[in-house]
């Protein structure tokens, strides 16, 4: 008899062990989007309430999904500043206690000092590590540039303000992790920027999404701001999730009828939990009441008329030709917008040279 429960003993423990090998504890984390600050070196006002509220939810990570600081696009653009920033981040950070995971935005990375700071502190990208038998992939959407050369500019705009679309050296990455993906239960990636949103024809959509598909990822996280703050699809059983946080000024929200369709979504972040293969995931909102944003007073200051620019008719033709060919969507859109600024500016050049004359001969 003694032997008999001995030998039940030993089986139960073998059996207890082969079950924690074979079925990994259920985890959680949390995705958080775009907690930078603006150029005045405070964090996020939402910052302290939102890591409280993480912080209650126990999870086992956190991600952060670019643009944590506002970086060197600002009149702060000092390495030492920038680096300050940094700490006050990791410091509030700290606070919750687990580890933290991330992707760079175009804030934190968008020239060769932002591109040191960075990645000396956090590592260069992409990134990959296994937790509770998922993977998960830090991938790299952002203009990362080689040497010293200067950020490049688009009509005076930042390059890339919306994202680089993967190159190959990423791509490559991405097959070599999932060449091994059947070991694991969930991949999940992330990056910054949401490279296939609104272009069939993008990269991601010819060339990383056939990748992906049934190969166990369950979801492609980013963070990046605009015209939303929240936005998902599902494709292929692969959900593609924006989630973000944005402290948008009064002035830009008079300004831009753009800004305000954006600020009329709650700021929000994503909790996450795993149990095996089943992925949960839940949309959670911050600052819907304790902000201000969505008062009465905050709306009709929104749309109080914005003194109109006084512009000479060159800045205007300036404009006109920048933002027409700039944004037009096909060569043939773009070949008309040019012809139509010619024309444009022919005959006003002739009313010009008109009314010269007819002063002149007065």
């Amino acid at each position: 008899m003694y032997f008999r429960r001995l030998a039940l003993i030993v089986l139960w423990l073998v059996f207890d062990t082969n079950l924690a090998v074979g079925a990994p504890a259920p985890f959680s984390f949390v995705v958080i989007g775009h907690i930078r600050g603006n150029d005045d070196g405070l964090l996020q006002p939402l910052l302290e309430p939102l890591l409280a509220k993480v912080h209650a939810l126990k999870p086992d990570m956190i991600f952060l999904t670019g643009d944590m600081v506002y970086g060197g696009l600002g009149k702060s653009h000092r390495a030492d500043i920038i680096s300050q920033d940094w700490e006050h981040l990791d410091v509030a950070l700290a606070k919750v206690g687990v580890p933290v995971y991330r992707v760079a935005g175009n804030h934190d990375i968008n020239d060769p000092m932002t591109r040191d700071i960075y990645f000396a502190r956090y590592g260069k990208l992409p990134q990959a590590f296994t937790y509770g038998g998922s993977r998960f992939l830090l991938l790299n959407s952002s203009y990362v540039p080689e040497g010293t050369e200067a950020l490049p500019k688009v009509h005076g705009q930042q390059a890339y303000l919306r994202g680089k679309q993967l190159d190959a050296e990423q791509i490559d990455f991405i097959r070599k992790e999932l060449s091994a993906g059947n070991h694991y239960d969930n991949i999940f990636l992330f990056m910054h920027h949401l490279l296939w949103d609104n272009n069939e024809r993008a990269v991601w959509w010819r060339e990383v999404h056939p990748l992906i598909a049934g190969r166990n990822v369950r979801a492609v996280f980013a963070g990046d701001v605009g015209p939303r703050k929240f936005s998902h699809m599902n494709r292929d059983g692969i959900d593609y999730i924006q989630s973000s946080i944005a402290e948008i000024p009064m002035e830009y929200l008079r300004r831009y009828s753009l800004q305000r369709l954006t600020a009329q979504q709650f700021d929000n972040y994503l909790y996450v939990t795993v149990n095996g293969r089943q992925v949960a995931l839940e949309v959670k909102t911050i600052g819907e009441i304790s902000s201000g944003q969505f008062t009465p007073e905050s709306w009709r200051e929104m749309h109080r008329p914005y003194p109109p620019e006084t512009k000479t008719f060159q800045a205007r033709m300036g404009d006109y030709i920048g933002n027409t060919i700039g944004n037009s969507g096909s060569p043939r859109r773009q070949f008309f917008a040019f012809v139509s600024a010619v024309v444009i500016s022919f005959f006003g050049g002739v009313a010009a040279m008109l009314l010269w004359c007819r002063r002149r001969a007065a």
